[in-house]
């Protein structure tokens, strides 16, 4: 499969454009040398491919190994061929994953993540498009990752963290040691995973009070819900207790999916963008939760990288764009943009 598979990725013509980006991702990110043995797996379909066939070109023009994979929700139903892939993964010294959001099975692609291998690097990238190519995947990763670790310095002893912006956003978040941050920035030097675009520095709060006036909000039913129905959400002790807007049928779609789990109107996550390559947003939920500003999730608390103690089977993500933001009372970003001491 991997032969025809290289074959057809290479039967779509290169797009340029798309190449300083999945350079980028390959040397720089998962740091890709001359004679490694790297996996693709890429969804197979119109959308995704032309993105593969630059990743294959950049991936060779290295001196790599490649082994392609083009994969259906139909191919991953067969065992025989999820256990060879998995094979490989374990043998391999980098993989990427490139896919839309529904387009291949959750099951799958958390069998992809937890393949290990004792040198595997690998770069997860779902919502792929060409846009977060020629936008994100092109930042400076060592930039963003020092503004990362500098945020980091700032935060994780922070006992507090106040969010206020000129729409109506004031809201308290509060930590305590139970809980892990994390910082990804793209770059792999270790064995281990990544999600794509990167640039986020985050944890699960202990406790969130306030008012929240998101920019963006996605549920997994209804998409992104429409912006013109300014909701208002009312935090207290970490959890949902109130939505105001005009729009009926979006507060009853928005309560309906965190009234669907019992943790559903939790506060699971808080994150930090802090990949300075996104200017604007583009509607898509991976790239534009990157870009400098504050985004936090009801419901699933990735546990695994937080320590949060409890699960959700749902995730409602929200933006705040253009934030104010103070840790302890010291300002770390200003109107959307961080503070000379972050900036470096």
């Amino acid at each position: 499969m991997t032969l025809q598979a290289r074959e057809r990725l290479l039967a779509h013509s290169v797009d340029p454009r798309l190449l300083p980006g999945a350079r980028n991702v390959i040397r720089t990110g998962l740091g890709v040398q001359s004679g490694h043995k790297v996996v693709l797996i890429v969804e197979a379909s119109e959308e995704i491919e032309p993105l593969g066939v630059a990743f294959l070109h950049e991936i060779e023009d290295v001196g790599a190994e490649c082994q392609v994979f083009l994969v259906t929700a139909q191919h991953t139903a067969s065992e025989a061929l999820v256990s060879r892939l998995v094979e490989r993964l374990v043998e391999a010294d980098a993989s990427l994953l490139l896919a839309s959001v529904t387009g291949l099975p959750p099951a799958f692609r958390r069998r992809i993540v937890d393949a290990g291998g004792d040198r595997r690097r690998h770069g997860h990238m779902l919502d792929a498009s060409a846009s977060i190519l020629v936008q994100s995947l092109r930042a400076d990763l060592q930039e963003v990752h020092q503004i990362g670790e500098r945020l980091l310095a700032r935060v994780e002893k922070a006992r507090s963290i106040h969010v206020t912006t000129t729409t109506g956003t004031d809201v308290h978040f509060r930590f305590d040691s139970s809980r892990r941050w994390h910082h990804e920035s793209g770059l792999l030097r270790k064995p281990g995973w990544v999600n794509l675009p990167a640039g986020e520095v985050g944890t699960s709060p202990a406790s969130v009070d306030g008012v929240v006036v998101p920019d963006a909000t996605w549920t997994s039913a209804a998409g992104e819900l429409p912006r013109s129905a300014r909701l208002r959400l009312h935090f207290e002790d970490g959890r949902l207790a109130g939505v105001e807007t005009r729009d009926k049928e979006v507060e009853e779609a928005l309560v309906a999916c965190v009234d669907s789990d019992v943790n559903g109107r939790r506060v699971g996550q808080v994150g930090f963008g802090t990949n300075v390559a996104v200017l604007t947003p583009i509607g898509s939920l991976l790239q534009d939760q990157k870009m400098p500003g504050v985004h936090l999730s009801l419901g699933h608390p990735f546990g695994e990288l937080t320590g949060a103690s409890w699960t959700s089977a749902i995730e409602v993500p929200l933006m705040i764009r253009r934030p104010d933001i103070s840790a302890d009372g010291a300002m770390v970003m200003v109107r959307g943009r961080y503070t000379g001491g972050i900036l470096g």
